[in-house]
């Protein structure tokens, strides 16, 4: 019984201290100057939000994929890039309005 606990216990904790990304979008390309939103995401989730110029993802490993979307809520037909790891993305034609965080 007391194992079963303790193993309960571990699995708990490990859901508790699951990956988060954190996804900061920007008014202006670069990732530098106007900063709107900073956002904490977890494993597999897609963060959507307004029109930005771009996005800059970090606090992910360079096996994480992520993909840049300019339609809200990642719709597989909005992907516009697709990264590993940490970076800035600009806007390409049209502006970015949501992140898919994979794990």
């Amino acid at each position: 019984m007391a194992l079963s606990r303790h193993l309960c216990v571990l699995l708990l904790l490990a859901a508790v201290t699951a990956e988060a990304a954190k996804i900061q979008t920007y008014k202006e390309n670069g990732c530098s100057e106007d900063l709107t939103n900073t956002f904490t995401v977890v494993c597999n989730s897609c963060q959507t939000f307004s029109d930005q110029s771009s996005v800059k993802i970090s606090d992910v490993q360079a096996k994480n994929r992520i993909s840049i979307h300019d339609r809200k809520n990642c719709e597989n037909y909005s992907k516009v890039a697709e990264i590993y790891g940490g970076a800035c993305v600009n806007q390409g034609k049209h502006k970015i309005r949501a992140v898919y965080i994979a794990c």
